[in-house]
């Protein structure tokens, strides 16, 4: 079992969008498990959960993981491919963002678009060293910064651009054609969304108030009445 899957083909994607079909993984991705328990767990008939098993396992989502007796018969026993997934933004096609359509360095649709894009590649580039027996080498930072003004804000953004730009020309080999490693390096910053406090209840017998009809927002712009 992999630790973590992209899933790139659009119909792999609709099969864990199904909401009884997700929850058939999610029984069977810490161990391995027939039709007939994960039909218990759930409550449901045998007969529609081993239909739903039967197409997970053809898609490859779910892999045999041996057999063992039951009552007479031999059980066959499933376990999902990966302790989790994550879909990849190929399956949009040209909708999924893209790193050439969104280049002013500071918008979030382009943070979204450099994210998209390393998503993709490391699956990609996660899957080709799995064929080959060997470990993606990889590094990952993750930290938090707050800033008392924009001018703060500001500075921070020149100064780590410098330190990165420093860093990649101190240790990266001249591009001459010499077999090397070559490694994308992405630095980005955002603020992190505020947490969503949960309506308060209504008294007994008190009106609900009429907030009026809600506005609707661009994904990255500003409310639009």
């Amino acid at each position: 079992m992999d630790a973590l899957a992209t899933v790139v083909a659009p119909k792999h994607a609709a099969l864990l969008m199904h909401p009884l079909r997700r929850r058939i993984m999610e029984s069977a991705a810490t161990a391995p498990v027939s039709a007939t328990e994960i039909a218990r767990v759930l409550e449901l008939p045998r007969q529609k959960v081993n239909y739903h098993v039967r197409v997970l396992a053809d898609a490859g989502l779910l892999e045999a993981a041996g057999e063992r007796p039951r009552r007479g018969l031999t059980e066959k026993l499933y376990r999902a491919s990966a302790r989790a997934y994550v879909v990849s933004a190929e399956v949009l096609g040209t909708l999924a963002p893209s790193v050439e359509r969104f280049r002013d360095g500071f918008g979030a649709a382009t943070l979204v678009s450099l994210a998209s894009r390393m998503q993709t590649e490391v699956g990609q580039a996660a899957e080709q060293a799995r064929e080959r027996g060997k470990r993606l080498a990889t590094l990952s930072l993750d930290t938090e910064v707050t800033f008392e003004n924009a001018e703060q804000q500001a500075a921070f953004s020149e100064a780590l651009g410098q330190a990165v730009a420093d860093v990649v020309a101190r240790f990266s080999s001249p591009d001459d054609g010499r077999i090397g490693h070559r490694y994308r390096v992405v630095a980005a910053a955002y603020p992190p969304p505020h947490p969503v406090e949960p309506p308060k209840p209504i008294p007994p017998g008190e009106r609900v108030p009429d907030r009026g009809a809600p506005s609707t927002r661009h994904l990255f712009g500003t409310p639009q009445e």
